[in-house]
């Protein structure tokens, strides 16, 4: 006979269930938000590069 009671694995399965749920979406979001920053960056370097390009361009037409 196992030591634990089938009410004291369901209640320990009732408590860590939802906190594997909550930790699991805290990583997820983690990653989703380090993934986002690093596109930001990204986007903010092309439109800088584009900005540039513009002014070049401009100044070249003077």
């Amino acid at each position: 006979m196992h030591p634990y009671s089938f009410l004291g694995q369901l209640q320990a399965l009732l408590i860590l269930a939802p906190m594997c749920v909550l930790i699991g979406q805290g990583i997820v979001g983690l990653i989703f938000w380090f993934l986002d920053r690093k596109h930001d960056a990204m986007v903010a370097q092309i439109e800088q590069a584009a900005l540039v390009a513009i002014a070049y361009r401009e100044v070249r037409r003077v």
